[in-house]
């Protein structure tokens, strides 16, 4: 059983902040016998909807639907010449296809939980949970709250549609492994509504998340399974901040586990500072019992952990939130200590027992004194980090101890014999070149190397730590200082002023802010100039001092970088100048 494509999406309309849709599905039965069908029955296949955003560098879901529950099968030929079943509407053919459209994957009342159906096995109860229920526009559907989806506030950001579908025959068979497809969707606004739009093909086979190790290659990906069940993916991307620290990202996919995470355990050395943390989720609601509240996090001298709180409802019953199959949880912190490969740990068991009592453990970035690369980098020593310092190069010396040894070399060990250079000019060999603590792309000498290239994910020709926002084609550093500012007295009224774009403009199109002050030495109170297109580098200001009196201005460039104010120049004694935000 395959999701053979998304035919269509549908709005349903918005209700406290949060808009509902739902999407078409076209299941496809590419094995050798009849699936399983009918909804009566406890073998029938389910759809599960999804909606992911890439921003800003970090992978989330924003939004989910209840499981539909499908009724019967028709015996189409989308995907194939149809062999169709003489058992109709029970079971779907060999290469038959079945369609719902987003409009009949809509009824409520054929919707229950997420835990009412076992993801490993397809199992599910009759009647389920929620069954015949009915409710509002929203109630069930692919909920998503509107500031996830307002341009304004998610600029850059790329949007992925999924559906995953689970049942039990397909389970039988060992082939649950390719029960997703995805596809891209554009968010469309009218006013205070938005909409979404499909951009591009179906993507069949895939879960969305696998969309972001495709869009950024430095996500790693690693997966595990406790025995007898599902996978679950850890999709980890480690993003070095250029001032010592490193920004860690993880995105924990529970793919198709019944046994679902409430807790996470992420190791580091003793002494590594950690800052930073956060957190993210995707909601609960129309009245499912699973809590939507954070997760907990604490910070040990080792550890990060975070855990889920618990919620008790009716006779005593623990829902805490944990990652049920089909969603995807954020965690994130800044470390000052680089990546390396070590194992992080994820916890299941419920109250009243701590929730590692059982586990499972799956390597991935964490921050390590030790990457295991084989090579004997800075900071690594024969004590902190054998594996890679010991007897590297064929010799019996101690990488690391300042003496260039018999068998050591600078490839092998380049703390003791590599040759420090000026700058980074091979940006892809492993190495450190000039010791700054950048390593090959993360130097800010590589940003144009061409070995840096596919690194530039919005293609705007910056890499690495050379690129600000690099979901942003049109920015990729803070602007320079704009120059040579001119007046002339204006032929209608009030004044000209044009000046010259920055030697280093940081963006494709910089706009300008123009600052008016009676007091040249303080623009902090000045007044911001309206511009009609504030990207050209001219404004008219049509005020006209009173006799006697003098104005000042100065203006400055800025971009969509998160630090994309530029500069207003400086005194003649060298102290910048400040001015209002203007924005």
């Amino acid at each position: 059983m395959i999701a053979g494509d998304m035919p269509d999406i549908h709005r349903w309309g918005s209700s406290g902040g949060v808009t509902a849709f739902t999407l078409g599905s076209t299941t496809c039965n590419v094995g050798s016998c009849w699936l399983g069908f009918h909804g009566s029955e406890p073998d029938h296949p389910v759809l599960a909807q999804n909606l992911y955003r890439v921003n800003a560098g970090r992978f989330e879901m924003i939004g989910q639907s209840w499981i539909k529950h499908f009724g019967g099968a028709l015996q189409e030929s989308f995907c194939g010449q149809c062999l169709p079943s003489t058992d109709f509407g029970h079971h779907l053919g060999v290469f038959c296809s079945d369609t719902y459209d987003a409009v009949s994957n809509a009824g409520q009342g054929f919707m229950s939980p997420r835990n009412a159906v076992n993801p490993f096995t397809g199992q599910d109860p009759s009647p389920y949970p929620g069954a015949g229920q009915w409710g509002d526009a929203i109630y069930k559907r692919l909920q998503v709250k509107n500031v996830d989806l307002d341009p304004a506030r998610n600029r850059g950001a790329l949007y992925f549609a999924e559906i995953q579908e689970i049942g039990a025959d397909d389970a039988a068979a060992g082939r649950a492994m390719n029960n997703w497809s995805f596809r891209r969707v554009l968010v469309q606004q009218s006013g205070a509504n938005f909409d979404l739009a499909f951009d591009g093909p179906t993507v069949v086979g895939r879960t969305a998340v696998s969309a972001w190790s495709e869009i950024d290659p430095s996500v790693q990906v690693t997966q595990g399974n406790r025995p007898g069940d599902g996978t679950i993916q850890v999709h980890a991307k480690v993003t070095w901040l250029g001032n010592g620290t490193w920004q860690y990202e993880y995105a924990v996919a529970n793919l198709n586990s019944n046994a679902a995470p409430l807790a996470l355990r992420i190791p580091f050395p003793a002494g590594a500072q950690v800052t930073g943390t956060g957190f993210h989720d995707v909601d609960y609601h129309s009245g499912d019992p699973q809590d939507s509240g954070n997760w907990g996090r604490a910070i040990n001298a080792t550890t990060v952990v975070w855990s889920a709180n618990t919620l008790v409802v009716g006779d005593g019953v623990t829902v805490p939130n944990v990652i049920r199959w089909g969603t995807v949880y954020n965690f994130r912190f800044v470390s000052n200590i680089a990546p390396g490969t070590h194992a992080l740990t994820l916890g299941f068991s419920m109250p009243p027992q701590l929730p590692f009592a059982t586990t499972l453990s799956i390597p991935t970035l964490t921050p390590s004194e030790c990457d295991n690369d084989g090579v004997c980098d800075n900071g690594e020593s024969c004590s902190s980090c054998p594996a890679d310092c010991s007897d590297q190069g064929g010799g019996t010396g101690c990488c690391g101890n300042g003496t260039c040894e018999v068998g050591e070399g600078g490839p092998s060990c380049f703390p003791d014999c590599g040759t420090t250079l000026a700058s980074e000019t091979h940006c892809a060999d492993g190495l450190d070149g000039d010791r700054d603590g950048l390593l090959d792309c993360a130097d800010t000498d590589c940003c144009s190397d061409v070995a840096c290239k596919a690194l530039d994910f919005d293609l705007d020709g910056a890499v690495g730590t050379c690129d600000c926002n690099d979901a942003d084609v049109g920015s990729w550093e803070t602007p320079g200082e704009a120059t040579n500012l001119n007046l002339v007295k204006s032929f209608y009224r009030g004044a000209d002023l044009t000046w010259v774009a920055p030697a280093d403009p940081g963006s494709a199109a910089p706009s300008y802010d123009l600052i008016r002050s009676a007091d040249p030495t303080d623009f902090t109170a000045g007044v911001c100039l309206v511009n009609a297109d504030p990207t050209l580098p001219t404004v008219s200001d049509a005020a006209i001092p009173s006799p006697g009196a003098v104005v000042f201005y100065l203006v400055r460039a800025r971009d969509a970088c998160p630090a994309g104010i530029g500069p207003l120049g400086s005194s003649s004694s060298g102290v910048p100048h400040s001015g209002p935000a203007c924005h």
